[in-house]
């Protein structure tokens, strides 16, 4: 269940010497690790000013653990950007490390544990996403080959952290997180449309790096495209000059083109109806699992109240 609550605390957190090596560089000269640094670290701001309309990505509650990203041959992405974290383009997906505080018992248990409002609804939705990542020892022992974890991570010490530092509440489906992570791995081709569609700006991330690349990956589409013209131009062709050959062959040209160019007419409809099918789909579903969620939330709070 998502909240919106207060921000960050500028207050810094004591022992600052004992602490700075859990946070990333580079921070202002002088200028003192608070709480602010931990929002800022786990912001997800870009996709909650977009939360209206993610639903139309075909976004999902679900997520995959890592082995089974790599068996759907998916490369996995190490991202610092946590608004980036579980998008997906193709065969990637960005995954943000869990930064070092996260997994400082001392300074989890001291600071974090107290921490109230939107930091506490990031850090609750952040690791809510790794619980799901992480669910068997190959997870991580791709986690720490990654980098998403420490190299000397085991199983063992992910399940005493699961046990000892993630909601227990979360396993009842009743933890409080950011509204970024109603949603789990978010197509970002489907966002980047949607951004564009929706006046909210050119693209939300662009995954290719040079326009070379881009370029590259819609080559398949532009040949299919071109091969598809092409053969109803030929078609077309035929029909123009069918009146040099004889009365037979003018025939067979002509049923043949016109059996061509029906035959591009039924699959030209066939996919439009299949994309509007597949959205529909998911736009039902994912209606259906918002009203079923709203549901599952308050009868919970009507038994809670009781």
């Amino acid at each position: 269940m998502a909240a919106t609550t207060s921000g960050p605390s500028g207050v810094p957190f004591p022992a600052q010497d004992r602490i700075r090596h859990l946070f990333p560089l580079p921070l202002s000269p002088g200028e003192a690790i608070s709480e602010r640094h931990i929002h800022a670290d786990l912001s997800v701001q870009r996709l909650n000013d977009i939360h209206d309309i993610l639903f139309m990505a075909r976004a999902t509650w679900g997520i995959s653990s890592l082995h089974s990203q790599r068996v759907w041959g998916r490369n996995v992405i190490v991202c610092e950007d946590t608004s980036l974290h579980l998008l997906w383009y193709n065969d990637i997906i960005y995954i943000k490390p869990i930064p070092l505080y996260l997994l400082d018992r001392a300074f989890f248990d001291q600071h974090i544990s107290k921490i109230t409002g939107d930091t506490r609804l990031l850090v609750n939705g952040f690791l809510e996403s790794y619980r799901a990542l992480i669910r068997h020892p190959s997870d991580v022992k791709i986690a720490t080959a990654f980098g998403l974890l420490p190299e000397t991570f085991t199983w063992d010490n992910w399940v005493e952290y699961v046990d000892t530092v993630m909601d227990p509440s979360s396993a009842a489906g009743a933890v409080h997180v950011n509204i970024r992570y109603q949603y789990g791995e978010i197509n970002l081709r489907n966002v980047n449309w949607l951004v564009l569609v929706f006046f909210r700006g050119i693209r939300y991330h662009f995954p290719h790096g040079t326009y070379r690349k881009l370029l590259r990956s819609k080559l398949a589409t532009i040949v299919s495209i071109f091969s598809i013209v092409a053969l109803a131009l030929t078609a077309m062709q035929v029909l123009v000059g069918i009146q040099w050959v004889s009365i037979r062959v003018q025939k067979i040209s002509y049923w043949f083109a016109i059996v061509s160019l029906w035959f591009l007419v039924a699959i030209s409809a066939l996919l439009i109806f299949f994309f509007v099918f597949i959205q529909l789909r998911d736009l039902i579903k994912h209606a259906l699992r918002i009203s079923l969620r709203y549901v599952h939330t308050y009868i919970i709070s009507l038994f809670s109240n009781s």
